[in-house]
């Protein structure tokens, strides 16, 4: 098949990086890829040349740069005349959907239209009115779009209660590379000696993009609790942006009384499995997520997450780690410090496996492999596409 997916852009994110990797899986499996951007930046870009991924870039300028952004789209399609469009994020969903609606005649044939959403129950009213009206009309086109997948269960139930049509919507759970995400205990190392952090501290470090639904002020608010009740504990944050958000918790960052101490911040880290490695623990204190890359690259790093109930991070962490509620700083801050206490003892006892059930690891590679595998994800995307392709023929 000749398939497009489609990003706003190649900046460091979860959803840009899930369609970078099934892209690659992709075209690996034999199939015409390319890869659409409205905008050809961020650092992505040099991996997407790596893997030898054709990139079409829009070249979309400021918010309101519509119509040039509409037709250079339309000629990129014409180019690359997918059979269908993989699209993910409200921006690059609704430029899709202005593709598929246009008639035969202007583009040639139709291409059939999968959309990608990736969050669940995201409090889009602290993203500013654009994206309110954005997101507003994505759920009500959805009428119009061959397939809407959805990256976990709680973000199809969201989806459902938003307006998206049922018969339309599928769960695909985010894939995670088992060959480069393992543990490596000398990168972790490393990795530590690089941020500054002793090698005998217990490490929690939490990464993700500097982002409203990211909820990093419970992280820092839990580290505070921690600090006072255990020394032995350094954090990291590892995450940039370039939002006013992002630049207002950067100075809440920077001026935490444990930053430059026992807090460490890396805007962004291209060797994310040295860094789960160097982690004793991973958190996440988010209160809107679908499925987290985070929560599952680290899990197939073998380390252990205290996330909070939101999207599908139970599901995610199974019997390997703790949920807690959004927002409870507290019980967080006592997930840490119990499972540090609980890894500690272990050590010390030298048992050779983690007998606390929380420390179980016997069979963690095995669920990551079986329920979140890029391979897995890439099957399900591949069997989504024949699909609506099979319906265009039909005249479905």
């Amino acid at each position: 098949m000749k398939l497009a997916l489609f990003i706003p852009s190649l900046e460091v994110g979860g959803a840009e990086r899930q369609m970078i990797l099934l892209a690659k899986s992709l075209m690996e499996n034999g199939h015409d890829v390319s890869l659409w951007c409205l905008r050809e930046t961020g650092a992505f870009v040099a991996e997407t040349k790596d893997y030898g991924i054709p990139v079409f870039n829009v070249g979309k300028g400021g918010r309101y740069d519509l119509l040039g952004a509409a037709i250079r789209l339309r000629r990129i399609y014409q180019q690359a005349a997918p059979d269908v469009i993989v699209s993910c994020l409200p921006s690059a969903n609704l430029y899709a959907l202005f593709v598929r609606l246009l008639r035969p005649k202007i583009i040639g044939k139709q291409p059939r239209l999968i959309w990608g959403l990736a969050s669940a129950k995201l409090p889009v009213g602290e993203y500013g009115w654009w994206a309110k009206i954005s997101y507003w009309v994505q759920a009500k086109s959805a009428r119009w779009v061959d397939k809407v997948v959805v990256n976990s269960v709680a973000g199809w139930e969201s989806a459902r209660q938003e307006g998206y049509p049922v018969n339309k919507l599928q769960v695909i759970h985010n894939g995670v590379d088992m060959q480069r995400f393992m543990a490596n205990s000398q990168d972790g190392e490393k990795w530590r000696k690089e941020m500054n952090i002793p090698t005998e501290a217990a490490l929690v470090g939490m990464a993700g993009r500097l982002d409203p639904a990211k909820n990093y002020e419970v992280f820092l608010q839990a580290c505070e609790i921690v600090a006072v009740n255990d020394d032995r504990v350094w954090f990291v944050i590892v995450g940039g942006g370039d939002n006013e958000y992002a630049t207002e918790l950067k100075a809440k960052i920077d001026n935490h009384p444990l930053y430059g101490h026992r807090l460490r911040y890396k805007s962004n880290e291209t060797n994310m499995p040295a860094m789960y490695s160097a982690l004793n623990l991973m958190t996440l204190t988010s209160k809107s997520e679908g499925l987290p890359n985070t929560v599952v690259e680290a899990m197939a790093c073998e380390t252990p997450c205290v996330v909070t109930d939101v999207g599908d991070c139970r599901l995610a962490v199974d019997r390997f780690g703790v949920v807690c509620e959004v927002g409870d700083a507290q019980g967080i801050a006592e997930s840490w410090l119990s499972i540090i206490s609980s890894k500690k003892s272990n050590e010390a006892a030298n048992s050779g496996a983690r007998k606390n059930k929380i420390w179980d690891f016997s069979g963690l590679r095995k669920y990551m492999d079986q329920t979140f595998s890029l391979e897995k994800m890439t099957k399900q995307f591949e069997d989504a596409c024949t699909e609506v392709q099979q319906q265009g023929k039909r005249g479905g």
